[in-house]
C-alpha cells in the first residue's frame, strides 16, 4: 500500500467541510471547478435528498402533463404540471442550500456523515425564500416594464437571494443588491454561460419534438418524451446550478467581508491534531523513507 496516495485520498475526503473551504475568492474557472469537485465528492447524500423530497413533485408534474397530452388538454393541464415543477425547483433549492449549510459547519461533527435527514433538517427557510422569490419576481417584472436593461439587472442580482435567505442570518433582496455592486458583470457571465449550457441540451431535443408534432399533428403523446426528458434535466441540472451560483456568493462575500481568512486567523492559535503514526511496512520499496 502506497502511503503517499492514501495521504492524498484522505486530504481529499476532507475538503468542503469548514468555512473556509467556501469563502475564497475565486476566478470564473475555479467557480466551475470547486462545483465539480464538491458534487463529486459528497453529491450522492444531496441527491439522494433531492429524489426523496423533490422526485415525487416532478413525477406528478409528469403525469398530469401525461394525462394533458393524452386527453389533448395539454394547455390547461400542463400548466398545472408546471406548478408542480416549480414546487420541485423550490424545494430542491432549499435542499441543495441546506446540504451546503452542512458542508460548511461539517468541522463541528468531523467524522460523522451527513444523511438525508440531516439535510431534510437544514431546509427551515424553505417558506421564506418562496416568498422572496415572489417579491423579487415582481421587482424584476416591474423593471423589465421600465426598461429592459434595468429588468436584466435585477434579475441577475437576484441570482444571490437563494444563498444570502439559506446562509445568512437575515439575508433579504436589499443584500443582493448591496453585493452584487462590483460584481455584475462576472455573475452575469456566469448566468449567461450555464443558461447557454442548459439550453444546448434541450434545444435538440426541442427541434425533434417540433418535427415530430408537425408531421403528426394527430398524435399529442409525442411531447411526452420532451417532458419526460426536461423534468430529468431539471432535477439533474438545477442542483448543479444552485451551487456554482453558491460559489459565485462565497467568492464575491469573502472579497468584500473575509469571513474565511477571519476564520482561519480565529484559529491560528488552535493546536493542531497529531499527525497519525505511520508503520514502516506501508512504505513501500520506492518510496522515500524521513530521514
Amino acid at each position: 500500500m502506497n502511503t503517499s496516495t492514501t495521504v492524498v485520498a484522505d486530504a481529499t475526503a476532507t475538503t468542503f467541510s469548514q468555512p473556509a473551504d467556501f469563502y475564497q475568492t475565486r476566478d470564473f474557472g475555479q467557480k466551475w471547478e470547486a462545483t465539480a469537485q464538491l458534487l463529486r465528492q459528497h453529491g450522492r447524500v444531496l441527491f439522494a435528498a433531492l429524489l426523496r423530497y423533490t422526485g415525487p413533485w416532478l413525477l406528478l408534474g409528469f403525469i398530469i402533463e401525461a394525462a394533458g397530452y393524452a386527453t389533448g388538454n395539454d394547455t390547461a393541464v400542463g400548466f398545472v404540471g408546471g406548478i408542480c415543477q416549480r414546487v420541485a425547483i423550490i424545494v430542491g433549492t432549499g435542499i441543495t442550500f441546506g446540504f451546503l449549510r452542512l458542508r460548511i459547519q461539517h468541522y463541528q461533527t468531523p467524522g460523522r456523515e451527513l444523511t438525508v435527514a440531516d439535510v431534510w433538517e437544514a431546509t427551515s427557510n424553505t417558506g421564506a425564500y418562496f416568498g422572496k422569490t415572489i417579491v423579487g419576481g415582481m421587482i424584476t417584472g416591474f423593471a423589465v416594464l421600465l426598461l429592459v436593461l434595468p429588468g436584466i439587472y435585477v434579475a441577475v442580482a437576484l441570482t444571490l437571494l437563494p444563498a444570502v435567505v439559506f446562509l445568512e442570518e437575515e439575508g433579504g433582496i436589499s443584500r443582493c443588491f448591496d453585493l452584487i455592486k462590483g460584481y455584475w458583470w462576472s455573475t452575469f457571465a456566469l448566468a449567461v454561460v450555464y443558461g447557454f449550457l442548459f439550453l444546448s441540451l434541450l434545444i435538440v431535443p426541442a427541434m425533434a419534438l417540433g418535427y415530430f408534432m408537425a408531421t403528426n399533428p394527430d398524435n399529442h403523446l409525442v411531447g411526452l418524451p420532451f417532458s419526460l426528458l426536461s423534468a430529468t434535466g431539471m432535477f439533474l441540472l438545477n442542483p448543479v446550478m444552485n451551487v456554482l451560483m453558491a460559489f459565485n456568493y462565497f467568492s464575491i462575500v469573502e472579497a468584500k467581508e473575509s469571513p474565511g481568512l477571519e476564520w482561519r486567523a480565529a484559529r491560528l492559535g488552535e493546536a493542531a491534531p497529531a499527525p497519525a503514526l505511520t508503520p514502516d511496512s506501508f512504505y513501500a520499496p520506492d518510496d522515500e523513507r524521513p530521514l
